[in-house]
């Protein structure tokens, strides 16, 4: 709610994050990958 995504950066052909730049901080909001022909929300595996 109240937040723009001010960038879509590519990571690779298949692998894309949607965030916003906020001063020197940069909040991802999505990643997003293609698989089988489809961009599907991807949620990396926690550390």
């Amino acid at each position: 709610m109240n937040r723009t995504i001010s960038e879509i950066r590519y990571i690779s052909e298949s692998y894309v994050k949607a965030v916003e730049v906020q001063d020197d901080i940069d909040l991802i909001y999505y990643y997003v990958k293609k698989a089988d022909g489809r961009w599907v929300i991807n949620i990396p595996p926690l550390k």
